[in-house]
Formats: structure tokens, sequence, C-alpha cells
């Protein structure tokens, strides 16, 4: 979807359930904006995270997500964070963490 700059889809659930955390996602989707930094939101009752950013930004997320996917063993997580002078995420976007299942 990011690489594809755009769409929705269902999430694989692991059966043991979202622990050790207290949410899962049962979807994402992702929209492409004329400019900007990746923000990530959560509309934590439809279980749905929401991933928009500028073209550049999503290029460099969509990087280090396959990245992330591609490398980490199952039970690997990752914890995506704004921190100041992040090189895409936007301030105020969700903290949320990544899991491998």
């Amino acid at each position: 979807l990011l690489a594809a700059r755009g769409g929705a889809m269902e999430l694989e659930q692991r059966a043991e359930g979202p622990a050790p955390y207290k949410h899962h996602a049962t979807k994402v989707s992702v929209r492409l904006l004329e400019d900007g930094m990746v923000s990530i939101c959560v509309e934590k009752e439809a279980g749905e995270i929401m991933i928009e950013g500028g073209e550049e930004a999503l290029e460099l997320f969509a990087r280090n997500v396959e990245s992330f996917g591609k490398y980490s063993p199952p039970g690997q997580h990752w914890h995506v964070e704004y921190f100041e002078g992040h090189a895409c995420l936007a301030p105020g976007s969700f903290p949320c963490v990544m899991m491998m299942g």
C-alpha cells in the first residue's frame, strides 16, 4: 500500500491476540497527499491505522516498513514514534508498535 501510494487492506490477526499490547489493528489505509511528512492516526473503535503523507516521506516510510518485514524474525517488534528531527514522521503522529507474526 505504501509503495502503491494508497489503498486499504485488512490485516492478519495473531491467534494469541494482541498481547502484550492492549489493541491490534484490523485494517490499514494509506493516502498520498501533495506534500508533507507521514502522519499516523488510529481509530481504536474501528481498529484502523490511517497513514498519510507526501510522496517523498511515504517512500522513506515504505522502505523502513519493507526492511522491517524482510529482515525481522517472528515476534520482533518495532516502535514507530515521532521524535524531534525525525526523517519522515510528522509531529503528532500516533506512536505505534509493529510486530512480526
